[in-house]
């Protein structure tokens, strides 16, 4: 089957940007890669053999190009689905839909969000799931609470736990005392991450950059 896949925030600094990253590399080692292709911002190469599709940068422009030019992409590809792996997707899709909700906190948790933020994901992932053929998403969690907010059927929702990368192993006793380990609650703004980290009591600390800052947490039931 061929697929068009949206992998327009892979370059944002976010969980989304992340997961279409990780999502491209692997499918780089599948066969079935051959038939998929991937809508990219400036920048972003999802590698062969996958298909690339260059896309404005910019939600709002992105947006615009995915309403304008959408159906014609699906056209010169010959894409049979479309999959948008971000949560945000469109009203309405040329092709058979399916759709990768995350959660939906601004649901869940409505005062963590501005109105027009919550106005805004109401419209770019609400409409688009309840066209959607399929809804995947992280945890059986987030799958109750698509069924419970947005009134999709279970039979339509796939739970799809995501992977861990090799990178993280786990740490003997020893390690785990000379780690530094920070936890932060809220958005991973690295300006406000330096300011609690410069304020942690501790007798070292880590350097922290106004560009990245890596955080472990471990969360104990």
């Amino acid at each position: 089957m061929r697929v068009l896949m949206d992998a327009g925030q892979a370059l944002n600094r976010s969980g989304t940007g992340r997961h279409a990253q990780e999502l491209c590399a692997a499918l780089r080692g599948m066969p079935e890669a051959a038939e998929w292709h991937a809508l990219c911002p400036p920048g972003f190469d999802p590698g062969p053999p996958i298909q690339r599709i260059e896309v404005p940068g910019g939600t709002a422009r992105r947006r615009v190009a995915m309403v304008l030019r959408l159906k014609a992409w699906c056209d010169a590809t010959g894409a049979q689905a479309l999959y948008f792996p971000s949560s945000t997707a469109v009203t309405r899709p040329p092709r058979p839909m399916a759709v990768h909700i995350h959660d939906l906190c601004y649901r869940a948790c409505p005062e963590w969000f501005s109105p027009a933020r919550r106005a805004w994901y109401r419209l770019a992932v609400e409409r688009p799931a309840r066209q959607a053929g399929l809804v995947l998403t992280d945890s059986r969690s987030a799958a109750l609470d698509i069924e419970r907010f947005l009134g999709i059927p279970p039979d339509r929702i796939e739970v799809v736990p995501l992977g861990v990368s090799g990178r993280f192993q786990p740490l003997s006793g020893a390690e785990i005392l000379e780690e530094r380990v920070v936890s932060s609650r809220g958005r991973n703004n690295p300006r406000a991450i330096k300011k609690k980290v410069s304020n942690f009591p501790t007798r070292s600390r880590a350097p922290v950059t106004n560009r990245w800052a890596f955080i472990q947490v471990e969360i104990i039931k």
